[in-house]
């Protein structure tokens, strides 16, 4: 994406399915009404995550802004790309979806072997070779770089 990280708007540019799914798979903000929330309305949301202990909030947010660095137009080709190259079509699952962001919310919960610790890999973890040239042009993180290595190489289908 262009801008910048910001918790706020990255709530409130990914779907509430993909939110409930996300910390529903954490055990988290139970105490949300998921049902009868607004799609834009982030404000409890946002105000139960910060609520929780500082290593939680921590974690959460370093998945918030992998999935956030790889939500582009090239992030998503490359995991559409990847996973045609393994004979998984995440195309029907993307369509039906609007935004980057979105996309790459889904691909993180749906087809990561580890979804709930891809942004805590340890720094030894490399990307084979031949993935390092499709990622270079995104300039991710090391989180998201960590990310991109984890969906390039373990490529799941959905349960």
């Amino acid at each position: 994406m262009t801008s910048d990280y910001a918790p706020k708007p990255f709530l409130r540019q990914t779907e509430n399915k993909l939110l409930r799914a996300y910390f529903g798979g954490k055990e988290l903000l139970h105490e949300i009404d998921w049902d009868n929330l607004k799609e834009t309305d982030v404000d409890a949301v946002y105000d139960a995550w910060q609520a929780l202990p500082q290593q939680e909030r921590v974690k959460i947010e370093s998945d918030f802004q992998v999935i956030f660095d790889v939500a582009s137009v090239d992030g998503v080709r490359i995991l559409i790309e990847e996973g045609r190259y393994k004979g998984i079509d995440l195309k029907p699952g993307l369509d039906a979806l609007g935004g980057f962001l979105n996309k790459s919310c889904w691909v993180f919960l749906n087809h990561s072997k580890h979804a709930h610790d891809l942004g805590h890999l340890g720094a030894g973890n490399a990307l084979p070779a031949g993935d390092v040239c499709m990622v270079s042009a995104l300039q991710l993180s090391s989180p998201s770089v960590q990310f991109v290595s984890e969906i390039l190489g373990s490529l799941r289908k959905s349960p």
